[in-house]
């Protein structure tokens, strides 16, 4: 047996034992119900996040559901292309070492796991995917550009995609061994609020989650170099020093408005050299854009405004920023944007006389204007932006959310919800979040 076909063997061990591993298949992820009916299509699976967001566990989880839904454990094959055993290896070479090995007959199941690290990966699967095999291919990758570049120029119209993110508070419960359905009163209020500061804190990449956090700042550190070097300095060629500046400046200013200009003076970048380097940690899904909600119409009016950044996790954001005070406000504003994110939402902002944290709604008429304010002493100047945007934004507006640390109910026609309970809220059909409790209490 060659060195490639030993390696796909130490790679499936399902080939032998018939089922995956359980240190392997760990917890569900919310995630996975959505990705059974899109296992039975023809189309390209891809699944795109940021490193270590758990992209490889849940393909394990695929795995585990294909062989109990009666799948032939030779017919499915994991390939992870960041194994060292990897390098140099095309999906045209695994493929042949596993048709070698195994000869399936049937519907065949092929998981390529950080695909971007093999040179040329688009092209073998097209070839693949056109001669009708009978191959569903599932693909992951760190980097956005597999599908907005790679992917794209030769699969358009044969791809679903899916994004993964760190764990929602939702996960973040379940991975603590928190059941909240089976709380109410205090009991999950307390409960509730407690691991929220903790979620805010050490954030939700799995595998920190699961160790605690002893080692947390540590292993965050290193998945911050391990995005910084491999997905963006590496595969850019840029110079490291210059784009961890920007990064960590970023980081360290979350929320807060930035403009390229600006950004170029802060860390001492040409101007040039910022927007490229946004474009590659935007790529890396290391930072979420949020711009803002204008009706200017020309390209040149509104590439001058200033935007927003946040970090794909907070946890993250804290091992590697300059913090110079707790930043909880910001913290929690950050939670909230990549809950609305991880959601399928795409948060605007709002500023003119007065500022909105966040709106959702794609067109006048169906704008909802939301606060972050993590304090039940809410300060005037969060209810006088919802009021000035519902001045200055074309009518009907939905009605404006403020969230608050534990302050409830509807006053002067603003829904005040507590944070906690708006990130357990099951999402409506069109993402966001019911206005109800989620438990009934």
């Amino acid at each position: 047996m060659d060195a490639t076909a030993i390696m796909l063997e130490n790679l499936n061990p399902w080939w032998t034992d018939g089922a995956v591993p359980s240190e392997l298949a760990r917890i569900p992820r919310d995630l996975g119900p959505s990705l059974d009916p899109l296992l039975a299509t023809e189309e390209i699976l891809t699944l795109v996040g940021v490193r270590r967001s758990g992209k490889s566990t849940i393909l394990f989880q695929i795995i585990d559901k294909l062989l109990k839904g009666g799948a032939a454990p030779g017919n499915i094959l994991l390939m992870d292309f960041e194994d060292p055993r990897a390098e140099g290896l095309s999906v045209g070479d695994v493929l042949s070492a596993y048709r070698q090995r195994k000869d399936p007959s049937g519907r065949v199941y092929v998981l390529l796991d950080e695909v971007q690290a093999s040179a040329g990966w688009e092209r073998w699967v097209r070839a693949e995917y056109e001669r009708r095999r009978g191959i569903k291919f599932v693909v992951t990758g760190s980097s956005s550009s597999i599908v907005r570049g790679e992917l794209s120029r030769v699969l358009t119209g044969r791809t679903l995609t899916v994004p993964v993110y760190p764990l929602s508070f939702r996960e973040f419960l379940r991975f603590k061994g928190v059941d909240p359905t089976t709380l109410s009163g205090d009991a999950l209020v307390d409960k509730a609020q407690y691991h929220l500061g903790r979620y805010i804190e050490t954030g939700g990449f799995p595998k920190s989650v699961l160790e605690g956090e002893a080692a947390g700042p540590l292993r965050l550190k290193e998945y911050f170099d391990a995005i910084l070097y491999r997905d963006i300095v590496f595969r850019h060629g840029v110079r490291p020093k210059k784009v961890e500046k920007l990064a960590t400046y970023l980081l360290s200013n979350i929320g807060t408005l930035q403009r390229d200009t600006a950004l170029a003076t802060s860390t001492n970048i040409s101007p040039e050299s910022v927007v490229d380097y946004l474009a590659y940690l935007e790529d890396a899904n290391l930072i979420v854009r949020t711009e803002p909600l204008t009706f200017k119409t020309k390209p040149a009016s509104t590439r001058s405004l200033p935007r927003k950044y946040y970090c794909v996790d907070t946890g993250l954001r804290n091992a590697v920023a300059r913090r110079m005070s707790p930043d909880t406000g910001r913290l929690v504003e950050n939670v909230v944007c990549m809950e609305m994110v991880r959601r399928g939402l795409r948060p605007l902002y709002w500023r003119n006389k007065g500022e909105v944290d966040f709106v959702l709604g794609g067109r006048p008429g169906a704008l909802e204007p939301i606060n972050v304010c993590f304090s039940d002493e809410v300060p005037e100047r969060e209810y006088d932006g919802l009021r000035s945007f519902a001045e200055h934004v074309p009518p009907p507006v939905g009605r404006p959310i403020l969230m608050t640390r534990s302050r409830a109910g509807v006053e002067g026609g603003v829904r005040h919800v507590p944070v906690w309970q708006w990130l357990l809220e099951e999402p409506s059909a069109d993402g966001q979040a019911e206005n109800r409790h989620p438990f009934g209490s």
